[in-house]
């Protein structure tokens, strides 16, 4: 379980960019904003080389920000280049409502401490600022000691946000004063919620020879298993209490399964290049949603409690982004560029808009160039698409490279957008959604 427990890595070597995905996979399952990068595709004989579409890395956004706010005097430096290639989760840029941002970041504890293995297991120190919009001013600020460098915050819908710490999550709001929401045995690895909020789904690593629960016994049936390590709590939000608990090998992944209110969609093989998309129910049982012609493992993530966008390996070459309603309907489709790779996804609490973050690289994955490594990267690029038809309204470089995301916000409202660029932190404001959400499965 090292690398679940010390997800770092000290630079992206050269290798095959699908053992690259694979590797690093476990790491994204224990925290990141979207965890996992999709396999590349297979090379199919006689690909049509048409159906290539390579990304430019853009010089400039597509067009210019409402306002930005310098960061520097707020405290926050920009990472040198050393960590642009390490798993750290070095900031996290979040919106309390309209008009507040919550800005937390590294900050350096004094004397730099030795870059090794073993100083990866210490402490740090995160600087966490509140700061008024449009002035910048700094209406409350503080210091949290964490324990390790996976993602370490989520936001709520009213204000109030969770921190996650080693063995439990806290709660906090816009005084960024904190209580405890919840505890764990064991080492916290991820949490997630479904879109409405309504559930909350934690990851916890134990000891190898932890005994089973009274209550886990009961749900399992099973002994306790030196392999499964992992224990999965699902919780009813608000009031934190676990109504489901299941002891699972550590090496079983479950945070690419996303969840709405009503259970997790699991991607199951239905034969060559065919997959089922099933949606397995919180009170039991479970239904295909769709089926997706794909030459790797489908990707998921909820859009809204109503709306599943799939990333798939297109038959014919290259990637697929598909957008898949509660009821089974294809929404839209489109083709992703062969040369972005690493994505992560930022969805807008209303589920109007949703951010796509890649890595662009100087050419290809396609044909013979499936390797490629940090020298292969022009840049991160940030693409912003309107989830009801998929069309795309921003695009705009993201300097430096966050490979663990944290640098893109929406409000609460999907009104506005914060990125983190550079040394400052631009605020766009985005058109009024065309569309209702009731809309979203007729």
């Amino acid at each position: 379980m090292a690398l679940m427990a010390n997800p770092s890595r000290s630079s992206l070597r050269k290798h095959p960019a699908w053992l690259v995905g694979v590797c690093l996979a476990a790491f994204f399952n224990a925290g990141a904003q979207n965890p996992v990068q999709p396999p590349l595709p297979q090379n199919i004989p006689g690909m049509d080389e048409a159906h290539t579409l390579v990304d430019q890395y853009p010089d400039h956004p597509s067009h210019p920000p409402a306002f930005s706010i310098p960061a520097g005097p707020l405290g926050y430096s920009v990472p040198g280049p050393i960590y642009e290639t390490r798993l750290y989760t070095m900031v996290s840029l979040d919106f309390l409502d309209e008009s507040h941002l919550l800005f937390t970041f590294h900050v350096s504890s004094g004397l730099m401490q030795r870059d090794s293995p073993a100083s990866e297991e210490t402490e740090r120190h995160i600087r966490a600022i509140v700061v008024s919009l449009p002035d910048g001013k700094i209406d409350a600020q503080d210091t949290w000691v964490l324990h390790d460098r996976m993602r370490y915050l989520w936001m709520l819908r009213d204000g109030h946000f969770l921190l996650r710490d080693a063995g439990g999550l806290k709660e906090g709001d816009a005084s960024l004063k904190l209580k405890p929401f919840v505890q764990f045995d064991g080492h916290l690895l991820w949490i997630q919620m479904d879109p409405d909020q309504h559930f909350l789904i934690t990851n916890s690593l134990l000891p190898a020879d932890a005994p089973l629960t009274r209550d886990e016994a009961a749900q399992t049936g099973a002994q306790a298993d030196p392999q499964a390590t992992l224990t999965v709590r699902t919780l009813s939000l608000p009031s934190g209490e676990v109504f489901r608990t299941s002891r699972l090998p550590w090496t079983y992944q479950t945070s690419d399964w996303p969840v709405n209110s009503d259970g997790y969609v699991e991607p199951k093989s239905a034969g060559p290049r065919k997959w089922n998309l099933d949606l397995n129910y919180f009170a039991g049982g479970s239904r295909t949603i769709a089926t997706v012609p794909s030459t790797c493992a489908p990707t998921t993530s909820y859009l809204s409690g109503l709306e599943l966008f799939v990333t798939t390996c297109d038959p014919e070459g290259g990637w697929k982004l598909n957008a898949i309603l509660a009821k089974g309907a294809f929404k839209w489709q489109q083709h992703a560029s062969t040369n972005a790779v690493w994505p992560l996804l930022v969805t807008s609490p209303d589920g109007y808009w949703f951010a796509r973050e890649t890595l662009v690289l100087s050419h290809p994955l396609n044909g013979h160039h499936k390797h490629y490594d940090m020298h292969d990267v022009r840049g991160q690029l940030l693409r912003v698409f309107n989830a009801w038809d998929g069309k795309l309204v921003l695009e705009a470089p993201l300097q430096p490279l966050m490979l663990s995301g944290g640098n893109v916000a929406f409000s609460p409202s999907g009104r506005r957008l914060a990125v983190l660029s550079g040394t400052s932190i631009d605020l766009y404001d985005l058109a009024a959604p065309t569309f209702s959400p009731n809309d979203v499965n007729n």
